[in-house]
């Protein structure tokens, strides 16, 4: 057991070391940089902060412009669907004449008639009928 723990922290260690080595190798073959590479490289970094800089400004204004686009133009729409509107209101009642009906004279025209001519046949009742007549009065006995 103790020999895998052990094995842990010598890789850890073996492990820091080599990154400190690194560390130190690689600031130490940095040359030295002359005033007009130092220059270069500062004018570099600031073009291209000023770059950044513009392209967030000019985001910020596009979305500022589409917004406040869209917000002309829903106003033109729903002034567009006011106007648009059907305006026509239900037309007034018409007015009832001041004049009486006037009145049929002479005799009645129309002669009333049995609509159907001849014998008069017995309709039984329906069976159905009666039978449930019997049934509801049953019910209300019983």
């Amino acid at each position: 057991m103790k020999r895998n723990s052990d094995k842990k922290y010598y890789i850890g260690k073996l492990g820091i070391s080599l990154g400190l080595a690194l560390l130190f190798s690689a600031c130490l073959s940095k040359k030295e940089y002359t005033d007009d590479e130092i220059q270069a490289l500062m004018d570099g970094e600031l073009q291209r902060k000023i770059a950044a800089y513009r392209k967030s400004k000019i985001d910020a204004c596009r979305e500022e412009a589409f917004r406040q686009a869209t917000k002309i133009v829903d106003s033109l729409v729903i002034a567009e669907a006011y106007f648009d509107r059907d305006t026509l209101a239900r037309p007034p009642k018409p007015i009832k004449p001041d004049e009486k009906a006037p009145e049929i004279q002479g005799p009645d025209t129309i002669q009333l008639k049995p609509l159907f001519e001849g014998k008069r046949k017995n309709v039984k009742l329906d069976t159905l009928l009666k039978k449930t007549k019997k049934d509801t009065i049953s019910r209300k006995k019983g």
